[in-house]
């Protein structure tokens, strides 16, 4: 396992003094992004995408995805959870999610966006 060094990104917006500029948003914007693309290109969904879940790295400042504790793989993994539970973080799960409703990659999708709008 690696070990990080950095700040999740909930952690490093409120360490700011200065607002969070709009080349800094579409930077956590696009590694999320591509983080999500890279997990969904092995078939893992997510489900829990949200700033303390996103990694600020000291140095590069790339975005890393983390706790995959959630996560599945559509018609290979058996569902962690029972019928009608619902796991996640309420504030930042796709509509789908929190229905109890199949969710795919396009639904993990979507979290990026709250997250994305503490910055």
């Amino acid at each position: 396992m690696e070990l990080l060094d950095g700040h999740n990104l909930e952690d490093w917006l409120k360490a700011r003094t200065e607002p969070v500029t709009v080349r800094e948003v579409v930077w956590v914007a696009r590694d999320t992004l591509l983080g999500l693309e890279a997990a969904h290109k092995q078939r893992l969904i997510h489900r829990d995408v949200k700033p303390t879940n996103l990694w600020v790295e000291a140095g590069s400042n790339r975005i890393k995805l983390l706790d995959f504790g959630i996560s599945r793989r559509p018609g290979v993994d058996p569902t962690i959870t029972g019928t009608g539970d619902i796991v996640g973080s309420s504030g930042y799960m796709p509509l789908e999610q929190a229905r109890g409703q199949k969710v795919d990659g396009r639904a993990t999708c979507s979290p990026s966006g709250p997250s994305c709008s503490g910055c």
